[in-house]
């Protein structure tokens, strides 16, 4: 990502311009973004695919480990996401699942690792201090910026400099502005997303995209990470339907295995009774004795039971059939609910956007103009960043600009600097 540097950068120490360098070039690159390795109060979930899928979120605690479903405590912290997925996937053939059904019997299953799904769903946060508004700790999001953590903090502000200061109030309604402007974006290219899953058209929002002016390598990240969630999205729903195909098929072969053995008990059983009432017959004109009539009524009650075993079990795997053939039916239906109020969000945050960045349009014309009439000193004011990031053990200071992307747990340090 391009960085934008400060002014008057020959003031500075060598070393410091070269660690700014550095990490530009490291942000450039997005290997950071790449191999982020989880850490405690990191938060992860897991999505099991099943008739009643499973979902969960935890917390990595102080030593690092993470308790999760079926796995039970796992070791994640100095992991990357893509590296705790495959110990995962390397254990999960191994554990066995217990699921309860409607009737309240117990099924045991093993796990396949195509549909397990693992996410951090939030990050630790980071922490800003110095000359702003508001300091202290904001949650941290994906490709959140040195500008967004300011515009949450409420922008620059110090007390040389708080006395109705135009370049103050500039620097503040410029940072917001542009941080709205990414908000703006984020929320039209997840809106965009959810048209595309409902399947419809996105022209006019693209046309209003390409009309808001952020930085190319910042939209293209944006762009990327909804273009995941709906990969994403779309492949937990194809996992969930093979699930449920797969639990029919198994309720289809188990069904006609029992309607054959019904059939073959049911026969048997019409000729036990056959056999008795022959032998009731010899036995009643003296040929045959008592004992062969019992031992015959005996075998004729234990066929009878054997058929109404067989024929509570085909019940019964018909009803499991019916119910997953009805939880197939309603993914669709329900996914369609979920993107529709999901967009109606959407739609309801972009309404309240656009007045906001008309308005700090109107305010950083009003700023620049008073700004022109102020002296030279107050218009050398310049912010300088640093971000204090730990790094294999280890705080390193980097010497940051606006644009500069943050990690989790990055304590970030402003002061404003008048020449």
């Amino acid at each position: 990502m391009a960085m934008k540097m400060m002014a008057n950068p020959t003031k500075r120490p060598i070393a410091a311009l070269l660690a700014f360098l550095g990490s530009c070039l490291l942000f450039a690159n997005g290997s950071v973004a790449a191999e982020y390795r989880l850490a405690s109060g990191d938060t992860i979930e897991i999505s099991i695919a099943g008739t009643t899928p499973m979902q969960q979120r935890a917390v990595l605690g102080l030593d690092g480990t993470v308790s999760l479903p079926v796995m039970g405590e796992i070791k994640a912290a100095g992991l990357t996401l893509s590296e705790l997925r495959a110990k995962i996937s390397a254990e999960i053939p191994k554990r066995m699942m217990r699921q309860r059904t409607n009737e309240g019997r117990e099924l045991i299953f093993a796990v396949m690792p195509e549909e397990v799904t693992l996410n951090i769903v939030e990050y630790r946060p980071v922490y800003i201090n110095g000359d702003v508004s508001k300091p202290g700790e904001q949650p941290f999001r994906p490709g959140m910026t040195v500008r967004q953590a300011l515009a949450v903090a409420g922008g620059y502000d110090t007390i040389r400099l708080r006395s109705d200061s135009p370049l103050t109030q500039l620097v503040d309604s410029r940072s917001e502005y542009e941080t709205l402007q990414v908000q703006y974006v984020q929320v039209m290219l997840q809106a965009k997303r959810l048209k595309a899953e409902l399947g419809e058209s996105s022209d006019a929002d693209d046309k209003e995209i390409d009309s808001v002016r952020i930085p190319e390598t910042l939209l293209m990240q944006i762009s990327a990470v909804e273009s995941d969630r709906l990969s994403s999205r779309t492949e937990n729903i194809k996992k969930e339907k093979s699930y449920m195909e797969r639990r029919i098929a198994q309720s289809d072969t188990q069904i006609s295995i029992l309607t054959e053995q019904q059939q073959k008990e049911k026969e048997a059983m019409q000729s036990d009774l056959d056999d008795l009432k022959n032998l009731k017959d010899l036995h009643d004109r003296g040929t045959v004795p008592v004992t062969r009539v019992m031992d015959a009524k005996r075998a004729s009650l234990v066929s009878a039971s054997r058929h109404l075993q067989t024929m509570a079990l085909l019940e019964q795997a018909r009803k499991e059939r019916e119910e997953v053939v009805r939880n197939l039916a309603k993914i669709d239906e329900a996914r369609r609910d979920d993107l529709l109020q999901q967009l109606q969000t959407a739609t309801l945050q972009l309404s309240s956007i656009r007045p906001r960045l008309a308005g700090l349009q109107q305010k950083l014309l009003a700023y620049t103009g008073s700004i022109r009439s102020q002296s030279s000193q107050n218009s050398n004011a310049r912010p300088e960043i640093s971000i204090s990031r730990r790094v294999n053990d280890r705080y390193e200071k980097i010497v940051s600009g606006e644009n500069t992307e943050l990690l989790p747990g990055d304590v970030v340090e402003v002061a404003l600097r008048v020449d």
